[in-house]
């Protein structure tokens, strides 16, 4: 065999080596992926089922609707809303 011959058996011998791995970096790029997306959607979870979101999540539920029948704190709201002097409401209204 003549050197121009294993030149170019040893030029796509490298040319297969890089292509293996350019093919082994895009897997293990998609693999850290779906890890950063697994832990995205773990720290969602955690935050959404955190003891002070539960808690608003109560609070509005169960008090808001009957609160806002109350015209003195439809009155609280609207001038806390625009930054305006708020009207002096009872301590539960103050918590919503």
């Amino acid at each position: 065999m003549t050197l121009e011959l294993w030149n170019t058996f040893a030029t796509f011998g490298t040319f297969v080596v890089i292509a293996a791995t350019a093919i082994a970096a895009l897997v293990q790029l998609q693999h850290l992926r779906a890890g950063n997306q697994i832990n995205a959607m773990l720290s969602i979870g955690t935050q959404y089922d955190d003891k002070t979101l539960r808690e608003a999540r109560t609070l509005i539920s169960h008090k808001v609707a009957s609160a806002l029948e109350d015209p003195l704190f439809r009155e609280y709201e609207l001038a806390m809303t625009r930054n305006l002097p708020t009207p002096i409401v009872p301590d539960e209204h103050v918590q919503l």
